[in-house]
């Protein structure tokens, strides 16, 4: 199998169904982008990643292009909702140059929205999120990637700040 070459794309050029209000960025140099989901039927939500590239196995290899623009998540339980007519938005928060800084910066946010905790009034769970996921891989010392995955964060806060029922903090 010979290695991909993935040819410059701008991420803004072609978003799907994804809402995305960052830099306008190449993502043949990316690995991948954070993403928050939000069931506005049933004001719940999901925080994710997504890979640009296809990858052999255990290697930096690319093989291909993800379909990450009509990519929904990996939730079953949101895919439903989907299915069942729901009405949702997907966010992408940050656009990320490493498997380690996506994959970090998914589960951080997880941890700092409390989205295996947090409840509504009803004592109902808010997050689809089941899990949050082991880190394997260590960021790199990046401060521009560092101050993105903070940059989330804000984003991710002022989106759901925006939905009525919801109170972050």
């Amino acid at each position: 199998m010979s290695k991909y070459v993935a040819k410059k794309q701008y991420i803004k050029t072609d978003l799907g169904h994804w809402e995305y209000s960052g830099v306008n960025v190449d993502i043949s140099k990316r690995f991948g982008f954070v993403y928050l989901v939000i069931n506005r039927t049933r004001n719940m939500f999901y925080i994710g990643k997504k890979q640009f590239w296809s990858y052999k196995k255990n290697t930096h290899i690319k093989t291909g292009k993800s379909l990450w623009r009509a990519y929904t998540t990996s939730s079953s339980h949101v895919n439903d909702d989907i299915k069942n007519g729901d009405e949702v938005e997907f966010h992408i928060l940050g656009v990320f140059k490493t498997r380690a800084w996506c994959n970090y910066t998914e589960a951080w946010l997880q941890m700092c929205l409390c989205s295996l905790t947090e409840r509504d009034d009803n004592g109902e769970r808010k997050w689809y999120n089941n899990q949050v996921a082991p880190i394997r891989f260590i960021p790199g010392l990046d401060q521009e990637q560092h101050d993105l995955m903070h940059l989330c964060l804000k984003k991710a806060k002022s989106i759901l700040n925006k939905h009525k029922d919801l109170e972050v903090k």
